[in-house]
């Protein structure tokens, strides 16, 4: 069985799948900054 964008025009084969030819494959990290966690309070302390 194919897969969907197999050969199709404009899509690009990546480890990820099958991306259109205008998306990057890229790392997470090399897109953000770290998101760290914050103080915060307990559900229902509002």
């Amino acid at each position: 069985m194919k897969e969907r964008n197999e050969n199709r025009p404009g899509y690009k084969e990546t480890k990820g799948g099958w991306i259109p030819n205008k998306w990057d494959n890229s790392k997470l990290g090399t897109l953000c900054e770290k998101i760290t966690d914050s103080t915060h309070k307990e559900k229902g302390s509002v």
